[in-house]
């Protein structure tokens, strides 16, 4: 008799998108992870065409200074997604601690120049 098989943790996909509308970025679909795992998300930009890449900020509703979507809430560092040409972006984390977060899409040149508005679409996959 072989080993036990071990039953895959369960993910949850949810839907989000965001804006950057020439001053602040504006985001929907947060989402919290309960158990540390691997998250996934793929993006569809409208409005950017040169190099992007996802990066994954943490969350806190009850923030009164800044955004409530900040690397200042993250419970650890962690790297962006990789460079690539919109208008479909992917990213992948092999291991993202609990916690609270929002996705942004972000443009890989430093600004300013602030990039013109844009807007996202994303499918996140996570424990």
């Amino acid at each position: 008799m072989g080993p036990i098989p071990t039953p895959s943790p369960v993910r949850t996909t949810i839907a989000g998108s965001g804006t950057w509308n020439g001053s602040v970025y504006l985001f929907s679909g947060t989402f919290t992870v309960t158990t540390p795992g691997p998250v996934d998300a793929t993006a569809t930009v409208m409005g950017f065409v040169d190099s992007m890449r996802l990066a994954l900020l943490g969350y806190n509703a009850a923030s009164t200074t800044g955004s409530a979507c900040s690397t200042t809430w993250l419970p650890a560092p962690l790297p962006f997604g990789p460079t690539m040409t919109p208008p479909i972006i992917t990213a992948h984390w092999d291991s993202i601690p609990a916690g609270a977060y929002c996705l942004n899409a972000v443009g890989v040149t430093a600004v300013p120049p602030y990039p013109a508005p844009y807007s996202w679409t994303v499918m996140i996959t996570h424990p």
